[in-house]
């Protein structure tokens, strides 16, 4: 008999099933996993879960908001850092890891670059290599395989160069 209905909304799919197999082995029902706001907006149209599990961060614009940089918490060994998007020039992929490169110093976080992307990308973020997520405000110049961005070069992928490319504006 089930205890009851649970909604999941989580973006890391390890995480989300992780959550679901340990609730459904508690005898509860998991009404949907989802991970997109307007899809949970959606689903409560006509299902009403008795629990909904919610990540901190999800991808949607439900709420109208802007490019406008937002203030972000990174953790730094025991200490909590705030640091303001705008000041982070770019994100590099280091296994379940990313490395936070902000004008002033280097971050290690223990987030994977695609969960990173979710948060950063609509802030003006543009991913240019499968290791890298840059601030585009902080592009210097480009070069034929690389971007510069403060003195600091970083590698275009091929399969990310067409889209970069497309989103300068040229005159």
């Amino acid at each position: 008999m089930s205890k009851g209905s649970i909604l999941i909304v989580e973006d890391e799919p390890l995480i989300a099933d992780d959550l679901a197999a340990t609730l459904e082995s508690q005898g509860y029902h998991i009404s949907a996993i989802l991970d997109e706001a307007i899809d949970v907006f959606k689903h409560l149209e006509s299902n009403k879960p008795n629990l909904a599990l919610l990540d901190v961060k999800i991808v949607g614009d439900v709420d109208n908001r802007t490019n406008d940089p937002e203030k972000l918490f990174l953790r730094n060994g025991q200490e909590i850092v705030s640091v303001m998007s705008s000041d982070i020039v770019y994100v590099e992929a280091f296994d379940n890891y990313a490395n936070v490169y902000t004008e002033t110093g280097k971050f290690m976080i223990s987030h994977t670059l695609k969960s990173v992307e979710k948060t950063l990308i609509p802030l003006g973020f543009h991913r240019i290599h499968r290791s890298y997520l840059i601030n585009f405000d902080h592009i210097d110049s480009i070069s034929e395989n690389y971007v510069f961005l403060k003195g600091l070069k970083v590698q275009i992928g091929k399969s990310y160069r067409k889209e970069l490319m497309d989103r300068l504006t040229m005159i």
